[in-house]
């Protein structure tokens, strides 16, 4: 309840903002929660933790609802950066990953 208790308190500060202040909370997760209700052998870790996200992000947002701040999950895809850009003899083809500069973009419409 750590993380919840951070953002219930993050959002009651920005209750407190001037009304122009822009009032948002976006989590970013992973495009992959949206399977959470799928079951794949071996996976049943992994795919709770996506469940989780999803579940956090939509109770947080009946817990500041009453306060006026909209909270976002932004599911990413596969993202073109140097993580897990390894040397070896298996290469991934970027070609259609999002760009980073398109995440910022995005977050940057959803806090606006």
């Amino acid at each position: 309840t750590g993380g919840m208790d951070l953002c219930l308190h993050a959002a009651r500060l920005m209750a407190r903002c001037p009304a122009d202040t822009p009032r948002s909370i976006v989590i970013v997760g992973s495009w992959s929660s949206h399977y959470a209700n799928f079951a794949y052998p071996g996976m049943s870790t992994y795919w709770a933790s996506k469940a989780a996200q999803h579940g956090f992000a939509s109770g947080l947002l009946e817990d500041v609802r009453p306060l006026g701040i909209k909270v976002s999950l932004l599911m990413l895809g596969m993202v073109n950066n140097d993580l897990g850009n390894v040397p070896g003899p298996i290469q991934f083809n970027r070609d259609g990953y999002i760009e980073l500069d398109d995440i910022h973009q995005i977050m940057t419409y959803l806090i606006d």
